[in-house]
């Protein structure tokens, strides 16, 4: 039987090193302005990078979130963002894709994407 993946949050620095150090198999992290925890430091650009060479080093995974609502006037800038991860070298290593395997115009078609819904059930009885 395969074992469960340990994902544990990390909304700074701090917090990811002691997630790695606890045994976690994967963190998951945000930029400073895709992270819908609000009350977390979150990683700047150069702080997702030294992140993620950090986990990879100790053999961790590194999920990057864009978890918040994106209006139609910050599209351009969130495509910016994803490029800026998509064509660092650091940040794709864990999806395995080269960037000769994909060509400009579907190039954002194949980046892993994974979505969570949140739901509240309230019991009116």
């Amino acid at each position: 039987m395969k074992r469960p993946e340990i994902l544990a949050p990390a909304g700074n620095m701090e917090c990811l090193v002691a997630a790695v150090n606890a045994g976690c198999d994967a963190v998951y992290l945000a930029g400073k302005l895709y992270g819908a925890r609000g009350f977390a430091g979150n990683f700047s650009n150069d702080e997702i990078i030294e992140a993620i060479k950090f986990c990879h080093l100790r053999g961790v995974l590194v999920y990057v979130t864009v978890n918040t609502i994106i209006y139609n006037t910050e599209v351009d800038e969130l495509i910016k963002y994803i490029e800026y991860l998509y064509n660092n070298e650091e940040t794709r290593t864990n999806n395995g894709l080269k960037k000769d395997q994909i060509t400009p115009k579907n190039e954002f078609l194949y980046l892993p994407l994974i979505s969570f819904l949140t739901v509240v059930f309230n019991n009116s009885l």
